[in-house]
């Protein structure tokens, strides 16, 4: 027998047949506090079975839809603001270089193939990273104002 008193999950899983009998019966026998809370927890777990299920009598799912915001559609500009601000830098580009063709022209052939690279790959890689970084702090500032 133990000397100690049944803590309460133990008294719970003995009502609930959860643990296997480990002493607890002879504990119970002499000791009147822990059958006093073991009768107690029986009286409630039948009223809790006894109790019937409760059902709405309204649709709940469509209360709690209505209460959810809405989602915003995107719209195409967001979609090819990236594009268009490309295609537009690529014809900036191309509409100052044209009076420079001859020029150019002139560097590129007295250039070997190996300087234009180092020049012209760094060149186009710090425009397209300018580019996304600008296109990515516009997205930013559109999403905290909630406009896209």
């Amino acid at each position: 027998m133990t000397k100690k008193h049944l803590s309460d999950k133990e008294i719970q899983d003995y009502c609930l047949n959860h643990i296997p009998d480990t002493g607890i019966e002879v504990h119970l026998f002499h000791c009147k506090d822990c059958s006093l809370k073991i009768a107690e927890y029986k009286a409630l777990f039948s009223s809790l079975d006894q109790q019937p299920f409760t059902a709405f009598d309204f649709n709940l799912s469509e209360l709690v839809m209505k209460q959810l915001p809405v989602k915003k559609e995107k719209y195409a500009f967001d979609k090819y603001f990236f594009y268009s601000m490309s295609l537009a830098i690529i014809i900036t580009v191309g509409v100052l270089m044209y009076p420079l063709k001859k020029y150019l022209h002139n560097i590129i052939i007295h250039f070997t193939t190996f300087y234009c690279y180092l020049i012209i790959i760094p060149a186009f890689l710090i425009l397209v990273f300018l580019c996304a970084d600008t296109y990515y702090k516009f997205k930013s500032k559109m999403n905290s104002l909630n406009f896209i």
